[in-house]
């Protein structure tokens, strides 16, 4: 049944995002504040920060689908990566990562 609910928001998420380029705003927060935010290895900025994902579903529909990695770093802290996609920072517009001191 879950695997049947997941498949229904990624098809009706799809026929949203379909047509033109769209920007899907993640925040990204971290404990402590001021760590360097690395999106797929690109430098997006310090936290706390809002970040957005360029999704174009006309040239790839399914990109929704695909996950990115997300690093943060900061001097005198161990560096954090997870992983995301594009579907959960729909369903969830915050993200708080909490780094660990070295």
């Amino acid at each position: 049944m879950k695997v049947i609910s997941k498949g229904l928001v990624l098809l009706f998420l799809i026929i949203i995002f379909t047509g033109c380029s769209k920007h899907i705003p993640l925040t990204v927060e971290s404990d402590p504040p001021g760590a360097y935010i690395y999106l797929d290895g690109e430098f997006k900025g310090i936290t706390p920060k809002v970040i957005t994902y360029h999704y174009n579903p006309s040239i790839n529909p399914m990109e929704i689908a695909h996950e990115k990695k997300l690093r943060l770093s900061k001097k005198g802290y161990r560096s954090k990566e997870v992983t995301i996609s594009i579907l959960n920072s729909i369903m969830s517009e915050k993200k708080k990562i909490v780094l660990e001191s070295k």
